[in-house]
């Protein structure tokens, strides 16, 4: 099941591996951090982040004001929980699947 632009059930990925005829299919999993040093605004980051995911963003842009302000309002709050010295920063977790043909 694909659950978004940047998300993925690992567990479908492993079985479409494996019904593709690999073998030894492995998955790692690794935490790093997503570092916006020059996002100062909460549209700044919607835009930035969801440049993979057009539709999206063409959604929320056109979403009626009070509800674009509610999805402003909500990143917002999550930017200024995850601000530091340096900018925003926030986890963003990686899967690497590998497997033997």
């Amino acid at each position: 099941m694909f659950l978004g632009a940047f998300n993925f059930d690992v567990e479908d990925a492993r079985t479409v591996l494996r019904d593709a005829g690999f073998r030894s299919v492995r998955v790692g999993t690794r935490v790093s951090s997503a570092r916006f040093a020059r996002v100062d605004s909460p549209a700044q980051m919607i835009a930035l982040l969801l440049t993979a995911a057009p539709p999206v963003l063409a959604a929320i842009n056109g979403a009626p004001g009070a509800a674009r302000g509610a999805v402003e309002a909500a990143v917002g709050a999550a930017m200024e929980a995850m601000r530091d010295d340096d900018g925003v920063v926030f986890p963003v977790q990686t899967h690497l699947l590998t497997a033997q043909a």
